[in-house]
């Protein structure tokens, strides 16, 4: 599904079979910041010596745990989205 914004069209995976079977609606996205964030860190880490894998696995986890408690926290600002907006850490292999 894509929204349009009035800055760009953003393309959002929405849980359909969820929706039909709980009313709950789940749109999975990544957003463009934390996508930067993680090349950030492959970047800057580069791959040139043993165990590199895991010092960024970390450091991704750490950009993720970060941003998820910036959303969390706009979103309690906001009186319409505190009750009824959620974000929670969705890995790949759990989609």
């Amino acid at each position: 599904m894509t929204v349009d914004s009035s800055i760009r069209k953003i393309g959002v995976n929405i849980d359909y079979g969820k929706l039909e079977n709980t009313g709950d609606l789940t749109v999975i996205d990544v957003p463009l910041t934390l996508s930067a964030a993680y090349r950030s860190v492959e970047l800057a880490l580069g791959v040139d010596y043993i165990g590199i894998e895991e010092i960024k696995e970390l450091a991704k986890e750490k950009e993720l745990n970060n941003f998820i408690k910036t959303v969390n926290n706009l979103i309690l600002e906001d009186i319409y989205t505190r009750k009824s907006v959620s974000v929670r850490k969705v890995y790949k292999d759990k989609l």
